[in-house]
């Protein structure tokens, strides 16, 4: 007959493999979201311009 302590043990162990899975899940998702974004080349263009206009006056 199992010992009931490591029946305990091994019901823990799979509620911390399902709560690592469900961490890894949502930390990917917030990775995700903050990866920096692709500047887009017309707003590069237009800080340029805006620089060399502040620049002359």
């Amino acid at each position: 007959m199992p010992d009931p302590s490591v029946d305990q043990l091994k019901a823990r162990i799979a509620q911390l493999e399902r709560q690592v899975a469900d961490l890894t899940q949502r930390l990917s998702v917030y990775e995700r979201a903050n990866q920096p974004r692709q500047e887009n080349p017309v707003d590069r263009k237009t800080v340029s311009e805006k620089v060399v206009y502040d620049w002359q006056s």
